[in-house]
């Protein structure tokens, strides 16, 4: 299996602006590159929800998602989109998240809202995560070090290498780290320096796919881990004993019939 855990998909409907945007207009546009690189699942939210402006888009955002997982729960794996500035929508959809038993948060982003995370109006919503038992996949930042410190029963998932709080981030239990972004897929050494902090069994691999091409991210993993037993620990395995041990519904499992 190849999990690509780090994915926003577009919503035609509308743009945000980011330059990505204008490559794949269309879901199944997108899908067929990654299905073409040998990606046989996702996890993944919205570009509407990472980049949301408003209420109206966390909350179409969320039903986009959920509407693409019961098209095909083998290939697609939703994160619920939240936003410390509605907070109220942000509730709903925890909560509608977690009683069908799906529980991936983001990734979410702190930059658009200008609000770190650690901040109170993260925390409230992420304390939420940690009593529903569901994974947060925030964007990597010292703020990250901070919310796990904060909430170490709380499991996060923080996303890119950057090497300057590798060492930190690694130190926190509850810290799973994402591969995805510039640093991991075109520079040498970052995946290298990821595993001797982490480790073979925190890592997850991850593109941020529709900002990068997934198959520049295959080649480097498999030069970067050349062990067959832990490329496979990061291509898929580590991720499936994440989501088992928080519960919840079996992921990437086809329709019966």
């Amino acid at each position: 299996m190849l999990i690509d855990s780090h994915v926003h998909l577009p919503s035609p409907e509308v743009s945000k602006g980011h330059s990505c945007e204008g490559i794949f207009r269309t879901v199944a546009d997108a899908v067929a590159l990654l299905k073409k690189c040998g990606v046989t699942g996702i996890v993944f939210n919205m570009w509407r929800g990472v980049f949301a402006d408003s209420e109206e888009d966390v909350n179409r955002a969320n039903e986009q998602a959920l509407a693409l997982y019961d098209e095909d729960p083998g290939f697609f794996y939703p994160g619920a989109v939240i936003h410390p500035l509605f907070p109220d929508a942000s509730e709903k959809w925890l909560g509608r998240f977690r009683e069908r038993n799906l529980m991936w948060v983001g990734e979410v982003v702190p930059y658009r809202s200008h609000v770190e995370f650690g901040q109170p109006e993260w925390m409230r919503l992420f304390e939420i995560c940690r009593r529903n038992g569901q994974i947060a996949h925030l964007h990597g930042s010292k703020g990250v070090r901070d919310v796990a410190r904060a909430m170490p029963d709380l499991k996060i998932v923080s996303a890119h290498i950057f090497p300057d709080f590798l060492k930190e981030l690694s130190a926190c239990p509850n810290i799973w780290l994402d591969l995805s972004g510039v640093e991991s897929g075109q520079r040498l050494g970052r995946m290298e320096m990821a595993l001797e902090h982490f480790g073979p069994d925190r890592l997850i691999w991850g593109t941020d796919f529709q900002v990068f091409d997934p198959e520049v991210f295959i080649v480097r993993a498999r030069n970067a881990f050349p062990d067959t037993e832990t490329r496979e620990k990061i291509f898929a395995g580590n991720l499936l004993r994440l989501l088992a041990l928080a519960g919840g519904v079996p992921a990437f499992q086809k329709k019966a019939g």
